[in-house]
């Protein structure tokens, strides 16, 4: 993923302490290669959780047209209080297979449309655009064989999900005990743990992790 001309402000306001305009990027390059691990560093106030909030919320111009599934785990974790560690995490499950499917279902639309543009009769790149079609439409036939189908034995796929997720949260510290109690009783590491818990129950394209995971 490679996008370019990438320009990023930060409005500010009276609560922060200053009111105006900050040009964080300017023109910049935002190149992110599958598989990898990448580190923003910076002083404080130089714009690093505001380019993981926009990259969240695709508000980085090129990011709509991605389709790319994300989470992005803040440094604070304030909302969902009211809610339990496993209603978050099936919440963010099920939520993540509806994203999962809008971006397949977008993913086969593109393929589509580039078939129809193929010219199989052009004598110069007839047998190039041939084979392109069958790359096209084993692409296809993958992208639909991994994608899910919402409604069809919700209930079975709830019980195989909460046992997952269950033992997720067990993995990163949230015992049963914790897991059924609300968000609001556990500690700012807990949370952010509970989110982590999410991250590893869905199928991501890009996980945005802010601020250091230290704390308990």
């Amino acid at each position: 993923m490679i996008l370019q001309d990438v320009n990023l402000e930060y409005v500010s306001d009276a609560t922060s302490g200053s009111i105006g305009t900050k040009t964080l990027l300017q023109n910049a390059h935002l190149k992110l290669l599958s598989g990898k691990v990448y580190a923003i560093c910076g002083r404080n106030g130089c714009g690093k959780s505001t380019l993981l909030r926009r990259m969240s919320q695709k508000k980085i111009a090129g990011f709509t047209s991605l389709h790319l599934k994300m989470m992005y785990i803040p440094q604070e974790v304030f909302e969902m209080n009211d809610e339990t560690p496993i209603e978050v995490v099936m919440g963010y499950s099920r939520t993540n297979q509806i994203e999962s499917n809008d971006a397949a279902e977008a993913r086969i639309r593109g393929l589509e449309e580039e078939m129809e543009g193929l010219d199989l009769e052009c004598e110069e790149n007839g047998e190039a655009n041939m084979k392109r079609m069958e790359e096209i439409c084993d692409e296809i036939s993958t992208v639909e064989e991994n994608t899910g189908h919402l409604g069809e034995n919700e209930g079975s796929i709830d019980s195989d999900v909460k046992f997952k997720v269950t033992k997720v949260l067990e993995y990163f510290g949230i015992k049963e005990d914790m897991q059924n109690t609300a968000m609001a009783n556990l500690s700012g590491g807990q949370k952010k743990k509970v989110l982590l818990a999410c991250s590893l129950c869905c199928d991501l394209d890009l996980l945005l992790l802010d601020g250091k995971l230290h704390n308990s």
